[in-house]
């Protein structure tokens, strides 16, 4: 994560609690905050941070409890001699004759790994959410804008047309037309007023702030990713994607766990040595050893449920690269496609432009009624809107590709 995140946080939540006006979020500066805020995320730190400890002290010098037996009794003599106080004690060190100390080992290794791709996985969500969250508010913001302007310029319609009536150079139905027409563009300014308080809920839900109380600084707005190939692409989403290096660390950390009950439930020898006294008051000391008889395997049963799950867990991992190869392939046609319909509107809107102004020269000169102009704006309107939804689609494209291929956090925060 860059290095900038704290001075994001404090400026921002510092600017939301000390002033009534609205504090400037940027597009990195969201997504940062929301990860250092997120739940998920803050868990699964916990979790890695926890495991870390683990696998540091996985394989201790002794593997197992050492064992002390001590008994104690009385010897009973014939001939009336008296019983004599007997005790021993017997000290035994369990060795394992398979590897539980290294395998016990790889397998928090491996849980440490894949507790760290959790909460990798984990950020990548919050960031793409929040990315395409705060895009919503960006455009939502573009749209009130436009159909503001949009009401501004019905009313101004409506005004000539009352006073064309009024002059007699044009018959009422020119008035009721504006006046319709200047209900429908309230219509939509409201519409884009309600799109607005909706994307700033979403925003502010996830960045846990007052939606009212922040507005957007756009200086760092994803327009433009550049597209890479696709096995160019596809070769970063399989190596960096925190999904596909969560899926493969499940499937290596289960790997480990069967190896480590496999070795856990093997057979042990015992080394150790018995001291006694016994009732005639003799010290004995001799050498210990037990010698396992390997005639049961009692942890057979919980290898293969593990190497079950590890089955399902390789299968999954395929399954999660293959999904994210389709995003992939998406994100890059979409990548194309979206500029492609990008440029159309925008001509589209060029000669709706065009026609627009035309239309009300015709009018002003007295050669045409509202109708034709009103009809223009009304085509303009809807050209414009459709211009800023292509746009966002761009943006929201470059968000879904950084995604596919896993690096979106590292494209923003660095």
């Amino acid at each position: 994560m860059g290095t900038d995140w704290p001075r994001a946080w404090f400026g921002f939540f510092l600017a939301v609690s000390t002033s009534a006006s609205a504090a400037p979020l940027s597009f990195r500066a969201a997504i940062t905050i929301a990860q250092e805020r997120a739940p998920v995320v803050r868990a699964a730190d916990r979790a890695a941070s926890a495991l870390t400890h683990a696998a540091d002290v996985a394989n201790p010098f002794l593997l197992m409890p050492a064992q002390l037996q001590l008994t104690a009794g009385a010897r009973h003599f014939e001939g009336g001699i008296a019983p004599g106080f007997e005790t021993q004690a017997q000290f035994q060190q369990p060795i394992p004759l398979r590897p539980v100390g290294s395998t016990r080992k790889q397998s928090m290794t491996a849980a440490q790994r894949f507790a760290a791709g959790r909460a990798n996985e984990a950020r990548h969500v919050v960031a793409e959410r929040t990315a395409h969250a705060w895009l919503g508010v960006l455009f939502a913001e573009k749209t009130l804008l436009l159909h503001t302007r949009a009401l501004d310029e019905a009313r101004n319609i409506t005004a000539l047309a009352r006073v064309r009536v009024a002059k007699g150079v044009a018959s009422p139905n020119e008035t009721a037309l504006a006046l319709a027409d200047e209900a429908m563009a309230e219509t939509e300014q409201l519409d884009a007023e309600g799109q607005l308080t909706e994307a700033k809920l979403a925003l502010g839900s996830i960045l846990g702030v007052d939606a009212a109380s922040f507005t957007l600084d756009d200086h760092d707005a994803p327009i433009d990713t550049p597209c890479p190939t696709v096995d160019a692409a596809l070769t970063v989403m399989r190596q960096t994607h925190p999904s596909v290096l969560r899926a493969h660390g499940h499937a290596e950390s289960l790997a480990g766990d069967a190896a480590y009950i496999d070795a856990l439930h093997g057979v042990s020898l015992g080394i150790g040595f018995v001291a006694a006294r016994d009732g005639t008051g003799e010290l004995l000391s001799s050498a210990l050893v037990t010698i396992p008889f390997p005639w049961s395997t009692p942890g057979h049963a919980d290898t293969l449920r593990v190497q079950s799950e590890n089955d399902e867990a390789v299968a999954a991992h395929a399954f999660e690269a293959d999904a994210l190869t389709r995003e992939v392939r998406v994100a890059i046609h979409d990548h194309e496609h979206t500029r492609a319909t990008l440029a159309a509107a925008r001509r589209a809107v060029t000669a709706l432009q065009d026609a627009y102004r035309i239309a009300r020269a015709l009018v002003d000169r007295g050669a045409s009624d509202l109708t034709i102009a009103a009809l223009a704006r009304q085509r303009l309107i809807a050209g414009e809107d459709r211009a800023l939804h292509a746009e966002a689609q761009v943006f929201h494209g470059n968000v879904r590709l950084l995604a596919a291929q896993g690096v979106l956090s590292e494209a923003v925060t660095r």
